[in-house]
This record gives structure tokens, sequence and C-alpha cells, in this order.
């Protein structure tokens, strides 16, 4: 079941990144910049408690997704010239149905917080941040 969230989740930061601003710096420099993700909040859902799906950018612009505990947080070096747009971070919690869960989700530019998004929700949550890289 893991891999089905895992799947859903670089599908769903897919289609966010594909409508993501192109406008900003010229990515034709490749100015390179440390951006760092991180989902916390409360999960209790059918994956596990605290367990969240996440799905990220990463150089050269692809996506990477995975099953991880909150809080969660990861950094990465990412050259602006292989990422159009900029970069996006989804997180998937599937709750129970029997408590309130609360996720949110932050992107760091340079140590910025660029972008950040939080739900509650009994049921499942399907949240998601973009930021620009300048």
């Amino acid at each position: 079941m893991n891999r089905y969230f895992s799947t859903l989740v670089i599908a769903t930061i897919s289609l966010t990144l594909a409508s993501c601003d192109s406008s900003g710096p010229d990515n034709a420099g490749g100015n390179t910049f440390s951006v760092r993700y991180e989902a916390t909040g409360t999960c209790d859902g059918i994956i596990g408690a605290n367990m969240v799906s996440v799905g990220y950018t990463v150089d050269g612009g692809g996506s990477e997704g995975k099953t991880v505990a909150t809080p969660w947080s990861e950094t990465f070096s990412i050259d602006s010239s292989t990422v159009v747009g900029g970069v996006g971070l989804t997180a998937i919690c599937i709750g129970s149905g029997a408590v309130a869960n609360t996720v949110t989700v932050e992107i760091f530019v340079d140590g910025v917080s660029k972008a950040t998004a939080t739900e509650t929700s009994t049921g499942t949550i399907t949240i998601n941040a973009n930021a620009a890289l300048n």
C-alpha cells in the first residue's frame, strides 16, 4: 500500500510543478540553491502513527516520494538550470476518521521560508507548497 501512496504523491507533485510560475531568475545561469523541505504535524491514519507520504522536487527536475514519520525534513542542493519554475512539496495523510489531524508543509530556499501550508481534517489531507528558486 505504501508504494501506491508514494506513486500518488509523485503524480500529484508532478502535476503541481507543471503549473508553477516559470517567471523568476534566468535559469540559463545555473545558480545553486539549498532547499529544505519539512513536514510536521499529526497523522493518526491508516499508514501508521504520525506517518505521511511525501513527494518533492529533486535536482535535475525529477521527483522523489516516500513515507516518513513527522516531524521530517530533508535538505538538497538544487541547480536552477535543471528545475523549471521552482520546487514543490506534497504531503498526504490518510486519516482514520476518528480524530482531527493537522499537517504542515514548508519549503526553505537558502534558509528563508518561501512557502508554507497547513490543513486539518479527520479524513484525507493532501497538502502542497510550491516555491520559486530566487
